[in-house]
């Protein structure tokens, strides 16, 4: 699935939050964000190809993960470093709760780093695109 946030925060690039590193911290937050969802992609085919090995050799999918293959063991070592960048994520978003937003860009910031960690559900997408289209006016606003 594409993720529907916005891929840069205009509002960052436009103007600087000097007193607070809102704006910077939001930046790297979101810079790391996406190298996650890159390995969790490259997980994906991984997994991939693990499985299309094991649907011709007739192997179970958990008991080749778990073995002792080249590719198994590779998998697991990436598993381990997509488990390291979630904590890492999840930390840097914590610091970032905690820090003051000295300006509206810096408050900007935070709101579309909002948008990146709540992707909706199907139940929500009018509330959504309330979200977007008003940050979107923000952001012409600041």
């Amino acid at each position: 699935m594409t993720n529907p946030h916005p891929r840069r925060i205009v509002a960052i690039e436009r103007g600087r939050d000097a007193v607070a590193p809102v704006c910077d911290a939001v930046k790297a937050w979101l810079r790391n964000k996406r190298a996650q969802e890159a390995r969790q992609r490259r997980r994906q085919a991984m997994e991939h190809a693990v499985l299309v090995k094991c649907r011709a050799t007739g192997l179970n999918f958990a008991a080749a993960c778990a073995g002792a293959s080249s590719e198994a063991r590779a998998l697991r070592g990436f598993m381990q470093q997509i488990k390291n960048g979630d904590e890492d994520l999840d930390r840097e978003a914590a610091c970032i709760v905690r820090m003051r937003a000295a300006s509206m860009v810096g408050v900007f910031a935070k709101f579309e780093m909002v948008v990146v960690l709540q992707e909706p559900s199907d139940c929500e997408t009018h509330a959504w695109a309330l979200l977007r289209s008003g940050l979107k006016e923000m952001r012409a606003m600041l």
